[in-house]
Formats: C-alpha cells, sequence, structure tokens
C-alpha cells in the first residue's frame, strides 16, 4: 500500500499521481465503450433481439464491467490510504495535546521559578509554538482525511452500483442471448426486434383469455338457468365476434369524424345514435 504525507493540512497519497491517471484511463476506455454500444444498437436498431446483436452488447457489455471493476479497485486503495491517514493524524493530534500541556506547564513553572534566565524562557516559548502549530496542522490533516474519506467512500458506492447494474444487465443478456441461439429463427422471444420486453404483451393477452373464458362461463350458467343449451365454443365465438364488431364499429366511426370534421360531441352523438338504430332492429354495432 502506498503511504501519504501532509502538505499544508492537505493529504498528498504517494499513489495519487497513478491513482488519477488510472481512473483518467478508465473514463477515456469507458467513453470508448459507450460509443460501441451506441454504433452496435445502430447497426443492429430493427433486430435486437437476434443473437449477432445480443453476442455483440453482451461483449461490450463485458468490457464495461471490467473496467468498472478497475475504477472499484482504485476507490477503495485510496479510501484505504483515506483512512490510514485519519489515523495516525488522529495519533499525533493526543501526541501533540499531551507534549504542548506539558511544554506549557514547563513554562509556567519557569516563570514562577524566578531561576529561568530570559534564552530559557525563550527557548521554551518556541517549544509551546512549535508544538501549537503542529498540533494544527495535524488538525488540519485529520478534517481534510475526513472530508478525502467521505468523497472516496461515495465515489466508491457510486462506481459498485453501476457495476451490480451492469451484472444485472450481462445477466438477462445472456439469458436473451441464450434463448436466440436455441430458437429456430436466431432471435429470443422475450425481447421484440428493438429490444423491449414482450412480457407486458404477452401478461395482456393472458388477463384477456381469462377474461373471455370467465365471461363464457358465466354466461354458460345463466343460459342453462333458463332452460337454453349452448357449447362453450359457441359462446366463446359468439363473444369474440361482438368484440370485433366493436372494434370495427369504433374503427368506422372514426373514419367517418376524419371526413365529415365531426367534433367530440357531435361523433358521440352520431354514435350513440347508430347504437340505438341498430339496438330497435336487432343489429349487433
Amino acid at each position: 500500500m502506498s503511504s501519504s504525507h501532509t502538505i499544508g493540512g492537505s493529504i498528498v497519497l504517494e499513489g495519487a499521481k497513478q491513482y488519477n491517471s488510472d481512473l483518467k484511463d478508465i473514463q477515456s476506455n469507458m467513453k470508448e465503450l459507450r460509443s460501441e454500444m451506441k454504433l452496435s444498437n445502430s447497426e443492429y436498431a430493427d433486430n435486437e433481439n437476434s443473437a449477432d446483436a445480443l453476442s455483440s452488447k453482451y461483449e461490450i457489455l463485458s468490457k464495461e464491467y471490467d473496467e468498472i471493476g478497475k475504477r472499484v479497485q482504485t476507490y477503495e486503495k485510496m479510501l484505504s490510504e483515506a483512512k490510514t491517514t485519519q489515523e495516525t493524524a488522529g495519533q499525533s493530534i493526543d501526541n501533540y495535546k499531551t507534549q504542548l500541556s506539558d511544554a506549557k506547564a514547563k513554562l509556567e513553572d519557569m516563570k514562577a521559578s524566578g531561576t529561568a534566565t530570559d534564552e530559557e524562557l525563550k527557548n521554551q516559548q518556541q517549544i509551546v509554538s512549535d508544538l501549537s502549530g503542529k498540533l494544527m496542522e495535524a488538525q488540519g490533516s485529520y478534517d481534510t482525511a475526513s472530508s478525502k474519506i467521505t468523497q472516496y467512500q461515495t465515489s466508491l458506492n457510486n462506481a459498485k452500483a453501476e457495476q451490480t447494474n451492469l451484472g444485472n444487465e450481462m445477466t438477462k443478456t445472456s439469458e436473451y442471448l441464450d434463448e436466440a441461439k436455441n430458437s429456430a429463427d436466431g432471435c429470443a422471444k422475450s425481447i421484440d426486434q428493438y429490444g423491449k420486453s414482450t412480457k407486458g404483451a404477452e401478461d395482456s393477452t393472458d388477463k384477456f383469455g381469462k377474461s373471455i373464458d370467465d365471461a363464457v362461463n358465466t354466461m354458460s350458467t345463466m343460459l342453462a338457468a333458463s332452460g337454453i343449451q349452448a357449447t362453450c365454443d359457441q359462446i366463446k365465438d359468439a363473444l369474440l365476434e361482438c368484440d370485433e364488431a366493436a372494434d370495427k364499429f369504433e374503427t368506422s366511426m372514426a373514419k367517418i369524424n376524419t371526413i365529415a370534421g365531426l367534433s367530440g360531441t357531435g361523433l358521440s352523438s352520431m354514435s350513440s345514435q347508430i347504437k340505438t338504430a341498430s339496438a330497435d332492429m336487432g343489429v349487433a354495432s
């Protein structure tokens, strides 16, 4: 571990120059890797769920993860040295306080004795002044170390958080890549060609299917109670036809609005009139 010393109360880590150089290199490498990721996303813009796209993304993520790992290690070293400096400064403070107290007491004894020469008193006063200066410097080093510890700890926390996020992204990308490699068309199914998760769409489809099944079962029970026999498939087909007809109706009304330039109120009124007329004629809207 590199040692450290202080200049005018400021901490100077022996390895500070190397640490700063390392951090600068890491930052430069991360900037380059992010540009590579941007280029990869551009090249695979319309097929981000393909094995080639996912493989490229995973490779770049791996490099970013390694670079962030170096950043974490660098800040860990800097934090450790700052803590060592603070501990050393704290010990110096205790020592100087004791020495200063003894020096001041001796100076008072010398004055009270009346036997000390002016030169002796002057020398003792200088000792007191020197110790006071060293105590102030040690206190300044301690305070600076405390500030550095906070700074390095914050940077370390941020680096670790970024490392964790990259690790999670690598895990997801690896899963998608395995999925793509094992699929017939070489594409992952958990994400679409734009890299968006398809889980939400699947959940919506599942919920719609369940609502249809629930409606079918409820209607079958009601019809049976009324003495009307109908199979579940017949009821489901009828419900789906209703849903499809409703969609077509809303689409048609939108087209009418575009052609006729109806206001929102006018369109709503016409829609209601058509539905009423359909109900009177026994025609499904």
